[in-house]
């Protein structure tokens, strides 16, 4: 129902206005054959946003089936919608107005939250906290931390992404990091005054411990739509089920 939904409503990009720079460190390159000008700027999108769909999809489900099939149409229309950008800057923005419409859809639609014969999405409790964390803070907050440490983005890159000086960005992160720990300790408090987390080591955790396998499965999928929708030849590497 989603995929009919958005093919009808959601037009094709005019044209690409961005070039992304960067290139992708964790995750091959996904070619299906889709349009050979939105290509580049499509991987960059899967590529990059991919860890942040990941942790907005726990807000929704821990499971890792649910959170695929969320993450897949998260990426696939914020591809779409990037084509009309003039720039990458409102990426984020993007992404959380998708997954906010098509997160609470596939959670409705699919029972129980965890299947009998799924895996789940996070399974470290420590990292399901985080997560959880994560997706208590304001949009740019969340998205800051989430490009800057899990993904390994540089200030002076996410200089250029957010239209901002990087002093800037690094004040802003070094906020992020003290709203994030702040927000941690809330959670988890019991009437003491407990010593704030160190944040920095859990993200790294996090980090270390990121689903390449869900990512890689995200990212093949989402791209494969977006090619099928342009009608071009796609052959997915991995279990794609958008139908």
């Amino acid at each position: 129902m989603i995929a009919a939904v958005l093919f009808f409503v959601v037009p094709p990009p005019k044209k690409v206005r961005s070039e992304p720079t960067v290139k992708g460190r964790h995750m091959r390159r996904v070619r299906h054959g889709v349009n050979g000008a939105r290509l580049p700027l499509y991987e960059w999108i899967v590529e990059w946003y991919g860890p942040y769909v990941l942790v907005r999809c726990a807000g929704f489900t821990n499971s890792r089936r649910h959170a695929q099939e969320i993450g897949m149409y998260t990426l696939a229309t914020t591809c779409v919608l990037a084509g009309e950008l003039d720039h990458l800057e409102p990426l984020g923005i993007l992404v959380d107005l998708m997954v906010d419409v098509i997160g609470p859809d596939v959670v409705l639609r699919r029972e129980p939250a965890v299947p009998w014969d799924d895996e789940l999405l996070i399974t470290d409790e420590r990292m399901r906290n985080l997560a959880e964390g994560l997706n208590l803070l304001a949009r740019p907050v969340r998205e800051i931390l989430v490009l800057h440490h899990l993904v390994a983005m540089q200030p002076a890159e996410l200089a250029k992404l957010l239209h901002s000086p990087a002093v800037d960005i690094a004040a802003r992160i070094n906020r992020a990091e003290s709203l994030l720990a702040e927000c941690l300790t809330g959670l988890h408090a019991n009437g003491e005054a407990p010593a704030l987390p160190d944040v920095r080591s859990l993200l790294a955790d996090f980090a270390a411990a990121l689903d390449t396998a869900w990512l890689q499965a995200v990212a093949d999928c989402a791209i494969s739509y977006l090619a099928r929708r342009e009608g071009q030849p796609t052959s997915p590497h991995g279990p794609c089920h958008l139908n």
